[in-house]
């Protein structure tokens, strides 16, 4: 790992995703979304996507697009 590298690391569990960004393999901030309810394998990457882009737009001063994603088939129970 270079000196100046920033690792971001994901955990995901049924019910939240944390995202870890490391610098040198300390924690230098973490972002983490929780849920009531499990999350479906879409809607968890959708999350990690979402958080994806906060943590390098706000840490990296840096844009950011995201290509060649689509929610193809989208279901919501109530």
């Amino acid at each position: 790992m270079r000196k100046d590298e920033i690792v971001i690391d994901v955990i995901t569990s049924q019910q939240s995703i944390a995202l870890n960004l490391l610098k040198e393999q300390k924690l230098i901030k973490q972002y983490v979304f929780k849920s009531k309810y499990n999350l479906s394998k879409i809607s968890n990457r959708l999350c990690i996507v979402a958080m994806l882009r906060w943590a390098i737009c706000e840490n990296l001063n840096a844009n950011f697009s995201i290509t060649n994603f689509s929610l193809m088939n989208a279901e919501v129970t109530y």
